[in-house]
């Protein structure tokens, strides 16, 4: 079976990310094929997202990152499964946001919804961290955010 090689080939067929996001079982479904080198590079002309913030959100050394995208290679299914879900959330938080600069200081805010806690280090940890972060950001696109 082939890799994921662009965004398109997980995301293009769903409408509204944040009304019917992918559940984890898909997600974990969708990590077994993988993801190759050329996805992360889709990713990177979507969003503006430097190698080494990337490899820390997705759990894995910069020079590891690197060696993948030089050697055009393949990311392990856990490290997929990551990728998946955070380049859901990355979609629909342009949608939400319009621009990198909004998003960004979003993610660097201290919503009362975290606890304090600035939405970036959530999506720094667990898959279901990231989910909920998704799903705040559902919230919020469709005004139900408290």
């Amino acid at each position: 079976m082939e890799k994921f090689s662009t965004m398109a080939e997980i995301f293009d067929d769903r409408k509204d990310l944040s009304l019917s996001p992918l559940a984890q079982d898909e997600i974990l479904a969708l990590s077994e094929r993988g993801i190759d080198y050329r996805f992360i590079l889709d990713l990177s002309t979507e969003f503006p997202i430097l190698v080494q913030e990337l490899a820390w959100l997705l759990h894995i050394k910069e020079p590891e990152l690197i060696a993948v995208l030089r050697n055009e290679k393949s990311l392990g299914q856990k490290t997929s499964a990551r990728l998946i879900a955070l380049t859901e959330v990355f979609l629909i938080s342009k949608e939400i946001f319009n621009t990198e600069k909004k998003f960004i200081e979003w993610l660097a805010s201290r919503p009362q919804v975290f606890n304090g806690i600035r939405p970036i280090d959530y999506l720094s940890k667990e898959l279901e961290d990231i989910r909920r972060v998704r799903e705040i950001l559902g919230r919020i696109k469709h005004g139900t955010y408290s």
